[in-house]
């Protein structure tokens, strides 16, 4: 391996993560899920912890998936 794609596959291999770090904590997405699951609403969530719609939305589908 050379270059930038060793240099990759390096980090990745130390357990780098790349990217954007999640908007919500774990406790977060977990206690936003169970919430989902007694009947709130994504949006009334989604204003509780300062994110947008789609951010519940998007880790719901995870969850679900």
């Amino acid at each position: 391996m050379s270059g930038q794609c060793g240099s990759v596959a390096w980090t990745q291999i130390k357990g780098v993560r790349f990217g954007r770090p999640p908007s919500l904590t774990p406790h977060q997405r977990r206690e936003a899920m169970e919430r989902l699951a007694q009947g709130a609403a994504q949006a009334e969530l989604a204003c509780s912890y300062g994110v947008s719609q789609s951010t519940i939305s998007a880790d719901s589908a995870h969850i679900e998936a």
